[in-house]
């Protein structure tokens, strides 16, 4: 399959400390919030610019003047904050009354007129690096289509106002953006940290991550799940749930028949977080700047499982991106340039258990190779996570084939929550007819970048890695 190339512009903000530990934003901010109605779709600050907010002016609200009367259902739109991922607590204020919290948990959605435009003002309880995931939604008055887009907001509290270095220039057509924006350099872990404990994970924020450890490339997963805390995590002692909350019906779409007829079964990890499931995304952003020269390749090398695995990224304008697909045979690649944090679609065609084989690869800064490869055991449907083996499956041992991986025997700082006792929340994505809008969530909403890699590059899906 040829992959398509797209460069999608992520938006980064800063916040200011106040007195009292409170980082406030209350000014208002061109260009971001801004849905419109174009071509029977919406959209969500489309003029592809990136957005540099400085310190005490980040308080996006929302401007609707882009969507005509008539065009939705009645004349309102639902804008929502469906995730948060960050140290401490979010709140947006409207005039005279709270719009988001992030303390009592998110989505939060307000309705909002067309032909309107506000502006809010935005708290933080603590310094650090947070993704804010906004939605605008609504029905289509015409046909009664369900119309959603999305998009990510990285808003920086704190810390001290030094300029992030540009991002590498795209190679396509599409121009180079560079941002300065204040950013922490991503602290370098010791091998230590990294918990080999076996572990079910079937709700909340993880990630794939590349990290640069004793001048060894390795891949761990970022585990988010518990609030306000990260936990490193070898992916070969990890079991992660698909639950039966993900299982959705294909659409009428041509966009989506790389995974099968319309009106198929797929169990779906979605771009945008979804209450109740796994949201893993990948990244390149824990690697210290200068420690590598550029990003890394990503690839799915293997797959064992009952049925097809797909990773893809989607928006209503572009349509889909498939960066891995095990219906068309392995291995399938793309870059993930440096400094990058991204999110999409996971999508699994049949119940049952797969274990998919990752390889990050690249060159460290004195271009040596490096490369780490990683087995990682996934449970779909009802399936009890429990009785599965993590990794390759033949052990509690994972199948790491790199050199340059690392054993550790570090103890679960989390191991009296084990998937038994996490629970199964019902989520929110339950088995809807064609067309559900959450499966046509957008790609910008399921991209983020942190310090100077505002500009997401191109992306080639490569064969034969």
């Amino acid at each position: 399959m040829r992959g398509s190339e797209r460069v999608a512009v992520a938006v980064v903000l800063a916040a200011a400390l106040a007195g009292g530990g409170v980082a406030v934003a209350d000014e208002p901010s061109s260009g971001i919030g801004r849905i419109a109605y174009t071509d029977g779709e919406l959209t969500l600050d489309s003029d592809g610019s990136a957005h540099v907010v400085e310190a005490d002016s980040a308080a996006p609200g929302w401007d609707t003047t882009g969507v005509p009367s008539g065009a939705l259902a009645g004349d309102t739109v639902t804008w929502a904050l469906t995730g948060v991922d960050g140290p401490g607590d979010v709140t947006v204020y409207g005039d005279d009354s709270v719009l988001f919290d992030s303390a009592d948990d998110v989505p939060d959605r307000v309705e909002v007129p067309v032909g309107e435009q506000a502006y809010g003002r935005w708290e933080f309880s603590e310094e650090g690096t947070y993704r804010l995931i906004f939605e605008a939604a609504g029905t289509a008055a015409a046909d009664g289509r369900e119309l959603s887009v999305g998009t990510v907001y990285t808003v920086v509290v704190g810390g001290e106002d030094e300029p992030a270095e540009p991002a590498a220039t795209p190679t396509s057509e599409a121009p180079a953006r560079s941002l300065a924006a204040p950013a922490r350099m991503p602290r370098t872990a010791a091998a230590s940290e990294v918990v080999s404990a076996r572990k079910v994970l079937d709700e909340g924020h993880i990630d794939f991550a590349a990290r640069v450890l004793d001048d060894k490339l390795q891949i761990h997963v970022k585990d988010g799940t518990v609030s306000g805390r990260t936990t490193w995590r070898e992916p070969s002692s990890l079991v992660l749930r698909v639950g039966p909350a993900a299982k959705n019906t294909l659409p009428d779409n041509d966009a989506f028949a790389f995974l099968g007829r319309p009106g198929a079964d797929v169990w779906l990890l979605d771009q945008v977080q979804q209450e109740g499931l796994l949201w893993p995304g990948w990244s390149t952003d824990q690697v210290a700047a200068g420690a590598m020269k550029g990003g890394v390749t990503f690839t799915l090398t293997d797959l064992a499982g009952p049925g097809a695995y797909a990773l893809y990224t989607y928006d209503a304008m572009s349509g889909a991106e498939v960066l891995f697909n095990s219906k068309d045979g392995v291995p399938d690649s793309f870059e993930v340039p440096a400094n990058t944090h991204a999110h999409g679609g996971w999508a699994f065609t049949k119940e049952g258990t797969y274990r998919l084989t990752f390889r990050m690869s690249g060159k460290l800064a004195d271009g040596r190779a490096v490369s780490d490869t990683e087995t990682v055991a996934f449970v779909v449907g009802d399936g009890k996570a429990d009785a599965v083996n993590p990794g390759g499956g033949s052990s509690g041992a994972g199948s790491s084939s790199s050199p340059s991986s690392s054993p550790s025997s570090a103890a679960d700082p989390d191991s009296a929550r084990t998937g038994a006792d996490q629970g199964t929340s019902s989520g929110s994505m339950a088995s809807t007819g064609a067309g559900d809008p959450t499966l046509l969530a957008t790609a910008a909403a399921g991209l983020a970048l942190v310090g100077g890699g505002a500009v997401w590059g191109v992306r080639r899906r490569r064969r034969g890695v």
